[in-house]
């Protein structure tokens, strides 16, 4: 049986996903949304509330993205301390056509394609959960552009300063299986070299 050797997953698509390079690639379109350096949480983003302006309950980092056709899920990584605990404090994420902003993936009639909120309740329909991970199936969107867009609304009445981190945004590709004939020459050189070592032994 022959196997065929495949190419490592790549990570591409996604501008500065994991934060190195503060919010390089992004946009803060309303509240706070602030690079947070460490030590616990490094090198992420956090949404938080803006406290000087209340008439924006909500902080939201997006950016414009191209979901390539080797894309095979969107992923993030997604920490909520204990100050994610206001009676009303949901933090969604959205995934949208880059021209008309209508939803590309999303639950039913919403906007997002997964809601978290402070209680525990969650919808997590359409996405996989690994811990911290949270993954979406994106084959369904080859060649598209999308807004992916990160939301926080805050509960101003209960006094806390709700924040999440956030980290690790990617777009992973499936893996490519080398060709078969590159396969089978690798075998014959294997065979070859073994060959050889096996005459000068001898």
């Amino acid at each position: 049986m022959i196997v065929l050797a495949a190419s490592v997953g790549a990570r591409a698509g996604i501008t500065n996903g994991r934060f190195d390079s503060s919010l390089a690639g992004w946009s803060v379109a309303s509240g706070e949304v602030i690079w947070w350096p460490g030590p616990a949480f490094a090198q992420s983003a956090r949404l938080g509330p803006d406290t000087d302006n209340e008439t924006f309950p909500h902080s939201r980092l997006e950016q414009t993205i191209h979901i390539d056709s080797s894309a095979e899920t969107l992923c993030f990584d997604l920490v909520m301390p204990g100050a994610f605990g206001g009676e009303t404090d949901v933090f969604t994420a959205c995934l949208l056509d880059a021209d008309t902003h209508c939803p590309l993936l999303a639950v039913d009639s919403q906007p997002y394609y997964f809601l978290l909120e402070s209680d525990g309740d969650l919808d997590d329909s359409l996405v996989t959960i690994s811990g911290d991970t949270i993954c979406l199936d994106v084959r369904s969107l080859a060649g598209s552009d999308a807004l992916l867009q990160f939301d926080l609304q805050h509960d101003y009445l209960d006094g806390r300063d709700t924040y999440v981190f956030l980290d690790n945004v990617t777009l992973e590709a499936q893996a490519i299986p080398a060709p078969p004939v590159l396969v089978l020459q690798g075998i014959a050189l294997g065979a070859l070299a073994l060959h050889r070592r096996r005459r000068q032994i001898r």
